[in-house]
């Protein structure tokens, strides 16, 4: 895997002066990959409204797949484009190589390099929040506006690793975890998130719900 000492956290696109601040966290990821290409979600503004602008030029047919996203986007500028690659990546194709997988890059400052979370069988869904049930249940996290909802009681976003920590002590949970997240949580928080339950292990939901607070 193309490892990166990340002096300034940032990834810099060859030959461009376009950047990606990185999710800078600082958990333990998955790190020995080979045969991989690049996409790039860059952060952008135009007229006041921020936008996700994608370079996916790099990207080789037959490789695993790393995503290096601006952590300053929030879900909702991400999800379009990333389940429209998605989308066209599950289309069969008599070329294509079975084990590929796709992965989300943060910063890792302990060994100053970049880690990776596995999101291959990750499917996105858009929601309204008011086609929601009221009740996120025993076996859902849900994660807006600063804080989080678990086993029906909701917390501080600081807490979280806490209350994942207890969730997976608690011998009676036994069910995997579904998702919830508002679009205008950051990537910065999702990915926090994403890295946390990959560390402590937690199985979750294929299916993550985006929801809008409209």
């Amino acid at each position: 895997m193309y490892r990166s000492i990340f002096f300034f956290l940032v990834l810099l696109l060859s030959c461009t002066e376009e950047k990606v601040s990185l999710p800078v966290i600082p958990n333990k990821g998955i790190t020995e990959v080979y045969n991989t290409s690049n996409i790039w979600f860059f952060f952008k503004t135009h007229k006041g409204d921020t936008t996700a602008s994608v370079n996916s030029r790099n990207k080789i047919a037959n490789t695993h797949l790393i995503f290096h996203i601006d952590k300053k986007l929030q879900l909702k500028h991400i999800l379009p484009d990333l389940v429209a690659i998605q989308n066209k990546l599950q289309e069969k194709s008599m070329h294509k190589k079975e084990g590929m997988k796709n992965y989300f890059s943060y910063a890792d400052p302990a060994h100053k390099t970049y880690a990776l979370v596995d999101f291959t069988d990750t499917r996105y869904f858009m929601e309204n929040a008011a086609s929601l049930p009221d009740s996120a249940g025993n076996n859902t996290l849900d994660i807006c506006d600063g804080r989080f909802v678990l086993r029906n009681n909701t917390y501080p976003l600081p807490e979280l690793e806490v209350e994942l920590k207890e969730l997976v002590a608690d011998s009676v949970n036994t069910g995997p975890l579904a998702l919830r997240f508002c679009e205008t949580l950051t990537y910065d928080q999702y990915l926090h998130t994403k890295s946390l339950l990959q560390l402590l292990k937690v199985t979750t939901v294929d299916t993550e719900i985006i929801y809008s607070k409209k």
